[in-house]
């Protein structure tokens, strides 16, 4: 009788009882919320990469309709077209040069003229062009001939007297998709010879800001956007990574993003062009690399090398490859860093050579006595 009413009990709890528990069960409904969240992430990422991917593609198809040769911005290239892509200007920030074309028909019997009208229009747009944090791209890198800064006051006769009189047409026509034969004319431009300096001195409140914030070298910093972009605040490479830093919006930066914020949300490539975003982000990633993902390499100089290599080749398989293969924590500094000149890709071996070697070029800037 004992044993047929403690069954009864148990049909009855089974029954009754555990499907109500189980109704109020507080993490089932977290947990569809939480997939739901997600899934709706995910499909803003989607599309907001999506609309990149045809933004690209469309300016692609625009271009080569009528140009010889699709060119496009880089991590050290700032590549820009006039809205009826008849001029394009190329600023490398690594050689400091500027390269201003314009095509016309070669039928048009006023092409110098018109040309030289597009490459005016095409220079005063760029030296005009302000990043998202306010501060002009070219701001402080051009001369005239007499020393004086080209500013937007005197940009005009600068032009005139120094860049117009010098545009040259190529020695033959081409052909594009469009069918139409067409001339190119170009101008060439120099910055001046300190040009990365300025550029670097420009960033450097921001740089120590985040420095000491994130618990890191300012020179660290200094030398990675050297690297990664030659101080290009337009800077956009084939991988989707944007900006000074060369963020790429999805994987760096929503981590990154995600560790400041404590919050998931989708990085618009405008987010990522203003320079502050993009160093505050930056900086994050660095330390994330540093203190969480590879917290276990001893010694500074060891673990420098080992983040910096993560923050060019990722994390993941920085530690797949090298971190579980080898004995860092026996090694010498020195043996760690040409264990990975030797065992990473070549890029991301040329890479940990130039952070290096930049590092020292930054010491000035905070040698205050």
């Amino acid at each position: 009788m004992k044993r047929m009413a403690l069954l009864l009990v148990l049909i009855i709890i089974q029954l009754f009882i555990a499907p109500n528990l189980m109704a109020r069960d507080p993490f089932k409904g977290l947990d569809a919320k939480w997939k739901i969240r997600v899934s709706d992430l995910n499909s803003q990422w989607d599309r907001m990469e999506a609309d990149q991917k045809e933004k690209w593609a469309r300016l692609k198809a625009d271009v080569e309709r009528k140009w010889d040769k699709f060119v496009h911005s880089t991590n050290k290239d700032w590549v820009s077209y006039s809205p009826e892509h008849d001029a394009r200007s190329r600023v490398d920030f690594e050689k400091g040069k500027i390269v201003i074309e314009a095509i016309v028909p070669e039928d048009d019997p006023k092409g110098m003229e018109k040309a030289g009208k597009m490459v005016e229009d095409q220079a005063e747009k760029i030296f005009k062009k302000k990043d998202p944090g306010k501060k002009r791209v070219l701001g402080s890198q051009v001369k005239t001939s007499l020393g004086k800064e080209v500013k937007p006051a005197n940009l005009k006769k600068y032009l005139k007297d120094e860049v117009l009189p010098d545009v040259k047409p190529d020695p033959l026509p081409f052909k594009s998709r469009d069918g139409v034969e067409r001339r190119k004319y170009t101008a060439h431009i120099e910055l001046v010879p300190q040009h990365i300096r300025i550029r670097a001195e420009r960033y450097l409140p921001v740089v120590e800001k985040n420095a000491a914030r994130f618990n890191l070298k300012p020179q660290l910093i200094l030398a990675v956007i050297h690297t990664e972009s030659y101080f290009n605040p337009m800077a956009l490479s084939g991988c989707n990574a944007v900006g000074i830093m060369q963020i790429i919006p999805r994987y760096a930066g929503k981590e990154a993003y995600r560790f400041i914020y404590h919050v998931d949300k989708p990085i618009s490539h405008e987010y990522l062009y203003d320079p502050e975003n993009n160093i505050e982000l930056g900086a994050a990633y660095l330390h994330l690399l540093k203190y969480r993902y590879f917290k276990d390499v001893p010694g500074e100089l060891k673990n420098r090398y080992v983040f910096v290599c993560g923050y060019n080749w990722g994390p993941t398989i920085m530690r797949k490859k090298i971190v579980n293969r080898f004995p860092i924590s026996t090694m010498s500094d020195e043996q760690v860093y040409m264990l990975l000149r030797e065992k990473t890709p070549r890029e991301t071996a040329d890479y940990i050579k130039k952070v290096r070697e930049r590092m020292p070029i930054y010491d000035p800037f905070f040698d205050r006595g």
